[in-house]
């Protein structure tokens, strides 16, 4: 950057060290007013009092250097930091306990400063801040606006309540007093030069305080800018942006144990209902295993019992026979298939088992890598705070080296303007003698040759030392140049490696999302499994169900045989009774000689049919109210069971309800934060589809549980239905038990014997027939 050019910029030292020097206008010299580092700012004081750059900066390092507009600045900087005020509105401030500060020279406060107004020139404001009471408010004035608007923007940026006289004293009532100073400066034999200079700080900008002012341009933007602006500051950015990447990566590490989690959970829940429902059908294939067994061995009694009846049963044996050997050959059939059927299951599961703990391999070597990606990722944040906290103490550093080169330069300056006035009165003594020459001219022309040949000489010699000045400053620019050529590839490389970080970054987190598709995908594949399997296993129960009816089915075709067996018995009874008593008529007619001992013979004959029909008919219905008794049992285990499947759909159904009530609030809380940053919206979206896959595999679920339901409640009620008939079977076959015993049967018997004791004796054929 050149003395005296547009200020357009404001500069961010990012990597390298440049150097501060300022070119007098009074003799040209050049002198060197500070050397700023990485992390120092520059170039503010242009744009703050809109003025040309008071000093020249030269790169004496490679480098790299970031900046800010003009337009950029103003707003991000400038608007929120600098407030004016009026006069008038100055003057009530200071009527309410603010202080007024003038940042002008000591000779124009003196000459032109406001009564009771603290002077702490610009040139020596940031080495002499911490006098100033931070509690107090500042109004900062000038001649023009100009430096008191960069010594506002300096006091606002180190934490004081302070704001600049707006247009300065010119602008003021106090501008007519301003401006007489300014005629009356020509007069004066004090420093001439310097007065003017002090007088047209409003126009051309005095170089000296300008100057002074670029010394510590740096250390205050460092300590007090705006943070999109300032180094350290960028540092905290990127610092926060690799947080925000950290916390991205660790978010994604939550969600995919929480995905491995779920998938786990889900996966052994299934495996559970799986075994669970397996286990139920191996139960109910082994009851009808064994309700086949036993119908198979009352079969059996039923046919042994048979047997007894003679030969002209033969048929109906050889019939029964036939059944019994197709109920068996169907019952071994399909305890083989059931048999198969859950081998078949058993493997399944296996499958099923083994693709679960590959899935689990597979999620725990996605979490070992990503695990080891946030320890790169911590370790890299760690590195960028190393930096941080190596670079602040180097900007620390730099600050007291500036505020060193500061006091330094204020020697200088000081030193400066001693030789300036020295000159100027020098000067003033050289337009005496030449005066006194000029007068002299006549009488002494060879001593005037001689002054002009001295003359000639110095001004040979001056022209021959700002010949050297220019070369030299050449030189340094040329330094400059190639300081800020190696400072822009410095900063080039340092955003070629951010740009990398954040590229491996992006990546790691496109490896998760893939990974973390993949476990969707892979537990997708699972519920694919896990429905085939239970499609399997439902018609396996339909199978078993079927099995059930055609088991129930030949249990009342069997029953209906016994009964019409018992009910033949009975009418063959009924008949035999009935020619009994025809042949006890026949026997009185034909054998009443014989009536005492047929009438006992009768009599211990009716005894003993009637205990052997009591006690055949007394086993049977025994043994039928047994086996009702069992069946009913069975039932009421099987209602018992329904009621506890029931019960369970019910209370899945209702967490089933709960999982879904949670996911649509867990999906409206993501939705309606769907407006946030641009780099979160991938990632809610992704967790969304998630969710909503979740909801609807809840829904699924749940409707699962409706159905589940139902049919839990169709075999609850068709158990209580079939209960409730076979209470009304076993109410049945007890009342013909009790109509078989009756009081009037018993009584009928009685008299028949009675009879038999009153008739006379018949021959041998009426006794075998009674």
């Amino acid at each position: 950057l050149e003395q005296g050019a547009t200020g357009e910029y404001y500069f961010i030292i990012q990597t390298g060290r440049c150097l501060v020097t300022r070119k007098s206008e009074a003799n040209g010299k050049v002198t060197k007013l500070a050397e700023l580092g990485a992390g120092d700012c520059f170039g503010e004081e242009a744009l703050v009092s809109e003025s040309k750059r008071n000093a020249t900066v030269t790169m004496l390092t490679d480098g790299q250097l970031m900046r800010l507009a003009k337009r950029d600045f103003n707003e991000l900087i400038k608007k929120p930091t600098l407030h004016s005020v009026t006069y008038n509105q100055a003057v009530k401030l200071a009527k309410e306990g603010a202080v007024w500060l003038d940042v002008r020279f000591a000779d124009e406060h003196k000459a032109t400063g406001i009564a009771d107004s603290t002077n702490l020139p610009l040139n020596i404001l940031r080495s002499k801040m911490r006098r100033l009471d931070a509690e107090r408010r500042y109004i900062v004035y000038c001649d023009s606006g100009g430096r008191s608007s960069a010594g506002a923007f300096l006091l606002a940026q180190r934490g004081f309540d302070a704001c600049y006289l707006a247009g300065g004293l010119i602008h003021s009532p106090m501008g007519e007093p301003a401006k007489k100073p300014a005629a009356r400066a020509p007069v004066k034999n004090k420093a001439p030069a310097a007065r003017k200079q002090a007088i047209t700080v409003p126009n051309r900008r005095n170089p000296v305080a300008p100057s002074t002012r670029r010394t510590t341009e740096a250390p205050r933007d460092r300590r007090g800018g705006d943070p999109n602006a300032s180094q350290a500051q960028q540092i905290a950015r990127e610092l926060t942006q690799v947080k925000r990447e950290l916390e991205t990566m660790r978010k994604l590490k939550s969600e995919s144990d929480a995905a491995r989690a779920a998938v786990e959970r889900a996966m052994g829940e299934r495996l559970r209902k799986e075994r669970g429902k397996i286990e139920a059908d191996a139960i109910r294939a082994k009851t009808a295993i064994e309700e086949s067994q036993r119908l198979k061995k009352e079969i059996f009694e039923i046919r042994k019992s048979a047997e007894k009846d003679g030969a002209d049963k033969a048929g109906k044996r050889r019939a029964l026979d036939r059944n019994v050997a197709d109920s068996e050959k169907r019952l071994l059939a399909e305890k083989k298939r059931l048999e198969t059927d859950f081998q078949k299951t058993a493997r399944e599961l296996a499958e099923l088992q083994q693709k679960r703990d590959k899935a689990e391999t597979q999620l725990r070597e996605e979490m070992a890598a990503l695990e080891g990606r946030s320890h790169e990722t911590e370790r890299r944040l760690a590195e960028a705070l190393r930096l941080k906290e190596k670079a602040e103490a180097a900007r620390r550093a730099a600050e007291e080296a500036m505020e060193d080169s500061l006091r330094t330069t204020r020697a200088q300056l000081e030193a400066d303007a001693k030789r300036h006035k020295e000159s100027a009165i020098e000067l003033e003594r050289l337009r005496k003698e030449v005066e006194n020459a000029r007068k002299a001219v006549e009488a002494d022309r060879s001593h005037k040759q001689s002054r002009e040949d001295a003359l000639q000489g110095l001004k040979r010699e001056t022209e021959t030392r700002l010949r050297e000045e220019e070369k030299q400053l050449k030189s340094e620019h040329a330094q400059l140049q190639q300081d800020l050529a190696g400072l822009q590839k410095m900063k080039e490389q340092a955003e070629q490696e951010i740009r990398e970080e954040r590229e491996a970054l992006k990546r790691a987190a496109e490896d998760a999302s893939k990974r973390l598709t993949q476990a969707q995908q892979l537990e997708q594949e699972l519920e694919t499994i896990r429905l085939e399997t239970e499609r399997s296993v439902q018609g396996k129960r339909e199978e078993l169900v079927v099995i059930e009816k055609r088991l129930r089915a030949d249990e009342k075709t069997m029953k209906e045989r016994v009964q019409e067996t018992l009910a033949a018995e009975r009418k063959k009874l009924e008949a035999e009774l009935a020619g009994s008593r025809e042949a006890l008529a026949r026997a009185q007619r034909q054998a009443r000689e014989s009536a005492e001992a047929e009438r006992r013979a009768a009599e211990r004959e009716a005894e003993r049919v009637i205990a052997e029909y009591k006690k055949a008919h007394e086993a049977v219905l025994a043994e039928e109210l047994d086996k009702l008794r069992v069946e009913r049992g069975q039932l009421e285990g099987e209602a018992e069971r329904a009621q506890r499947t029931l019960a369970e759909a019910q209370r899945i159904q209702r967490e089933a309800l709960k999982s879904q009530q949670s996911v649509h609030e867990e999906l409206d809380k993501l939705r309606s934060g769907e407006k946030r940053a641009g780099q979160e919206k991938a990632q809610l979206t992704a967790r969304i589809q998630e969710l909503e896959k979740r909801s609807q595999q809840a829904a699924e679920e749940l409707q699962a549980m409706d159905r589940v339901s139902r049919v839990a409640e169709a075999a609850r009620d068709a158990t209580a239905a079939e209960l409730a008939k076979q209470q009304k079977e076993e109410d049945r076959l007890l009342d013909d038990r009790n109509r078989i015993m009756s009081p009037e049967k018993l009584a009928e018997l009685k008299s028949m014997r009675d009879k038999l004791a009153g008739a006379p004796t018949g021959s041998g054929k009426g006794r075998k027939k009674a």
